[in-house]
């Protein structure tokens, strides 16, 4: 059957596999073949023995839900859903094929799928060469392959989740007060302002590298940001259209977007209305049967399929047009 991959879509928990080593498919672990009528009931069976056994294991079933799809570069031939029996009432009560999850980071794929296929950007450019704000010697190291890397030395958040967001609860715990100077402007928290483009710019001027440029690696929301700024620099597009004219639109993934689509779509825990009401702009993105550049996309199985099968479909032509995108 090919390129077979498993794609795990969670509500708010995570399935673990044990000790499991999955290495990259190559050489070293060859793309499995099954046969077309293999039996997948065992794995039914093993889900649902995970699912009633779970709590015993710390996992609990009665809030986290999620689903399971096997897809090779040719259908998909698997899934499975577990629905929590308790939920926010404002969401499905049922999953399947159709239901909306939002998942955190899941925009950085499709962040890098789009440098990727973009013609004009090498990941071996340095980032201030696409982004007019960072062109100048302190950041000429800093190259988009080290962004998509983690390795830039780059502050993970920034101003979003900041601390001082709530400083009236730390003052209670003991904390000075905060001048108001010392409070961000700007946020993804409910009740704040989002931030411009000008005031992300302006917060680097406070946060600065993390450490030595390539020396190792550090997680940061803030890397992704600056390579959706670079997109929209090159081709002249908002982030959201360059996702639609260079993944979504080709796959045909109409309820993959940006946007957070309505409450009743979307399968929301009981008590993580939060995630589904808060404006996330280009921080979350929503992803269906997968929202878009910095932590997440929203999704659905049927589409999440696709956009798991499009590397395998596209690997041998993109790499042969753009060999310096190799890594």
């Amino acid at each position: 059957m090919g390129f077979l991959s498993l794609l795990i879509l969670i509500g708010a928990g995570v399935v673990a596999s044990g000790t499991a080593i999955c290495p990259p498919m190559g050489p070293v672990l060859p793309p499995p073949h099954i046969p077309r009528d293999y039996d997948w009931s065992n794995l039914t069976r093993t889900l649902d023995q995970f699912v009633q056994k779970s709590v015993k294991d710390g996992w609990n079933n009665t809030l986290n839900s999620f689903s399971v799809m096997a897809t090779s570069a040719e259908e998909t031939f698997f899934s499975y859903h577990h629905s929590a029996p308790l939920k926010n009432d404002s969401g499905v009560q049922r999953l399947d094929g159709d239901t909306v999850y939002a998942i955190a980071s899941i925009t950085k794929v499709f962040t890098v799928l789009a440098v990727w296929l973009e013609d004009r950007m090498s990941l071996d450019d340095p980032i201030g060469r696409y982004v007019h704000e960072l062109n100048n010697s302190e950041w000429e190291d800093v190259t988009l392959r080290l962004l998509t890397s983690q390795i830039a030395a780059i502050p993970r958040n920034g101003y979003t989740f900041d601390n001082a967001l709530q400083a009236s609860d730390l003052v209670e715990l003991g904390f000075p007060e905060l001048q108001l100077s010392d409070i961000p402007p700007c946020s993804l928290a409910p009740g704040q302002r989002m931030c411009t483009r000008h005031d992300f710019f302006a917060s680097f001027r406070e946060f600065g590298f993390t450490g030595a440029v390539g020396d190792r690696a550090a997680y940061s929301d803030l890397a992704y940001i600056l390579l959706g700024y670079a997109l929209e620099d090159i081709t002249s597009l908002t982030y959201e259209d360059v996702l639609k004219k260079s993944i979504l639109g080709p796959l045909g993934l109409n309820d993959t977007t940006a946007f957070r689509p309505g409450p009743g779509r979307m399968i929301i825990p009981s008590e993580g209305a939060f995630w589904a009401d808060v404006d996330w702009a280009n921080y979350l993105m929503f992803v269906v049967d997968i929202q878009a550049p910095v932590r997440a996309l929203t999704d659905q199985e049927p589409e999440s399929a696709q956009l798991e099968r499009y590397p395998t479909a596209t690997e041998q032509q993109s790499m042969h047009r753009a060999p310096h995108l190799e890594s």
